[in-house]
């Protein structure tokens, strides 16, 4: 995994904390606003991450919609 601060080098519409501690998202969040990246690019689900369920039930689905909205506008 990469550090944190390889972020600046790439091109960015949000950053995802996947982290389930609260305490320790937000470090994370105080982290990623000290290095310059505005705190409503940065997202936190909390407890929801448990299990993958976030990742299953939530973000590939949403990243699904994503990338068959952008194909359906070519």
């Amino acid at each position: 995994m990469a550090p944190v601060g390889a972020l600046k080098q790439f091109k960015f519409d949000k950053v995802l904390i996947s982290m389930t501690n609260e305490t320790s998202a937000n470090e994370a969040r105080e982290s990623l606003i000290r290095m310059g990246i505005a705190d409503e690019r940065i997202k936190w689900a909390g407890k929801i991450y448990w299990r993958e369920h976030f990742y299953k039930q939530y973000w590939f689905e949403y990243l699904r919609f994503i990338h068959e909205m952008r194909r359906s506008k070519i």
